[in-house]
């Protein structure tokens, strides 16, 4: 289960990545999309914090946040 949580969020990462370093100008005009600027990709979590399934919730969510903090450590995506 975690394993699959984990291909897909760096399966997210990777689609958000507007443009590789051949495609110059997509990458300037994926910039003027919504969470994305010249300098950083924002994603946000619907999730449930409370209730019957905030066990489950709160540990993909925690598994998400480690996953994005070391994609970040890395140097992100393009740089952002």
């Amino acid at each position: 289960m975690r394993l699959c949580l984990l291909v897909a969020m760096y399966r997210i990462a990777l689609a958000c990545d507007g443009a590789d370093s051949r495609e110059e100008g997509a990458s300037k005009a994926s910039a003027g999309a919504p969470g994305v600027s010249l300098d950083s990709i924002r994603l946000g979590v619907l999730t449930d914090e409370s209730g019957p399934t905030n066990a489950f919730a709160l540990a993909r969510l925690r598994a998400a946040r480690v996953f994005f903090q070391a994609l970040n450590d890395g140097g992100g995506i393009n740089g952002r």
